[in-house]
C-alpha cells in the first residue's frame, strides 16, 4: 500500500489572529479536507506534536469525529514535521487508520509566551554550557532534534 498527502490546509500568517489555537487548527483541518475532497467523518487518525497546545480530544470534540482509531504524537514541534508525516503514513500502512490528519496550530506572534517555556529553553542552554553528557546535541539555541542522533 502507498500513502500520499492528499490535502493541505492553512490559515493566514498574522501578527494578531484574533482566534484561539483550536480555532486555527479547525480552520486548517477543514481546508485540508476541502482540498482533498474528503469529509470530516473520513478522518480516523490524528498526529500532532507533543508541544501542541490543541489536544486531540479538543479536535475530536470540536469536529465530532465518530471513529478515531489512531492517535500519535511526535516530539519537538516544527523541526520534526517529517517524523509526523512518517508516523501518519505508518499508521495507514499498518491498517490502523485510513485518513490521518497531522495538525499544528500556533499563535506565536499573537499568542502569549509562557515563562515556563523560556525557563525550559534556558535550562537546556545551561546544561550544554556545564558539559552535560549530551553536549554534542545541544547548542546555544537549545536541544537539537533527536532524529539527528541517528544521522
Amino acid at each position: 500500500m502507498k500513502t500520499s498527502i492528499v490535502g493541505l490546509g492553512q490559515t493566514e500568517f498574522s501578527k494578531n489572529s484574533g482566534r484561539s489555537e483550536l480555532k486555527l487548527a479547525l480552520e486548517a483541518i477543514l481546508g485540508a479536507l476541502e482540498d482533498a475532497g474528503l469529509e470530516v467523518n473520513d478522518i480516523d487518525g490524528l498526529v500532532r506534536y507533543t508541544w501542541e497546545n490543541t489536544t486531540e480530544a479538543a479536535i475530536v470534540n470540536a469536529l465530532g469525529l465518530p471513529k478515531l482509531t489512531y492517535y500519535g504524537e511526535t516530539e519537538f514541534g516544527g523541526v520534526n514535521c517529517c517524523g509526523a508525516v512518517a508516523q501518519a503514513s505508518a499508521a495507514i500502512e499498518a491498517g490502523l487508520a485510513n485518513v490521518v490528519v497531522f495538525y499544528r496550530a500556533l499563535n506565536a506572534r499573537s499568542g502569549v509566551r509562557r515563562v515556563s517555556d523560556l525557563l525550559c529553553m534556558t535550562d537546556l542552554v545551561h546544561a550544554s554550557a556545564k558539559g552535560s553528557k549530551d553536549d554534542n546535541f545541544q547548542g546555544t539555541t537549545g536541544r537539537v532534534a533527536e532524529g539527528l542522533r541517528a544521522a
